[in-house]
């Protein structure tokens, strides 16, 4: 059990250097995952046609890897703080989705959709899906507030219907676990449209009256003339 934690469990969001070193170390260990890293970045469509690592060697330390992103000029490359959010998310997520897929091991990633395009989240959650591009069976398991993965995306659905869950508090505060199955919704439904509407639960209760007093009853919602 020590040892499928160990080693076939992996965790979505880590610190960038973490980031930075492990996604060095994937691209230099094989080619074929190099070239698969690239491609993945081009096809996200967030302007990087390519990635160069270059080793460090400082005074009697070991060396270091740094990774840079090839955008328009290969005399010009981006360091990673250079690109935008969304572009670092899918540099997060890209390497240990990657190392899940070609080591068949288990996959969490809280909160999967910050920063991404719905479409960039559906191809994602596509190669858990595929059999070409998941021989080795690893799992993804996710949280989102995307609701558009519940609803067709590109002709397609992006979940089944067993594979989505639901999270609700109580009055306590207590969560409860739910699958959409139990609701059987019928085949073609709007999933989407019916959860947002309130007929699966787990929607959260805001009221926009109660947005509006609270800033009318506080400073900001003081006429100009009234004093601070």
């Amino acid at each position: 059990v020590y040892t499928w934690f160990r080693t076939q469990l992996g965790i979505g969001h880590a610190s960038y250097p973490i980031i930075l070193d492990e996604m060095a170390k994937l691209v230099e260990s094989s080619p074929r995952l190099r070239q698969t890293v690239v491609d993945l970045l081009k096809f996200a469509d967030v302007g990087i046609s390519d990635i160069s690592v270059v080793k460090d060697y400082p005074y009697e330390s070991p060396p270091t890897m740094r990774v840079f992103f090839i955008h328009s000029s290969p005399d010009d490359p981006f360091d990673f703080r250079d690109e935008s959010a969304g572009t670092r998310a899918w540099l997060r997520i890209l390497h240990v989705a990657l190392r899940a897929l070609e080591r068949g091991s288990t996959l969490f990633v809280d909160e999967i959709d910050t920063s991404l395009h719905p479409r960039l989240t559906a191809r994602l959650l596509a190669l858990f899906q595929d059999d070409s591009t998941n021989p080795n069976l690893a799992q993804l398991i996710c949280t989102t507030h995307d609701t558009t993965l519940l609803s067709p995306m590109l002709g397609e659905h992006v979940l089944r219907r067993d594979q989505v869950w639901f999270t609700e508090k109580n009055e306590a505060g207590e969560t409860s676990l739910y699958p959409l199955s139990d609701f059987s919704p019928r085949k073609g439904e709007n999933t989407e449209r019916r959860y947002l509407g309130g007929s699966y639960g787990a929607v959260p209760r805001i009221f926009p009256e109660d947005f509006a007093a609270a800033v009318r009853g506080s400073s900001l919602g003081g006429s100009p003339d009234d004093p601070a």
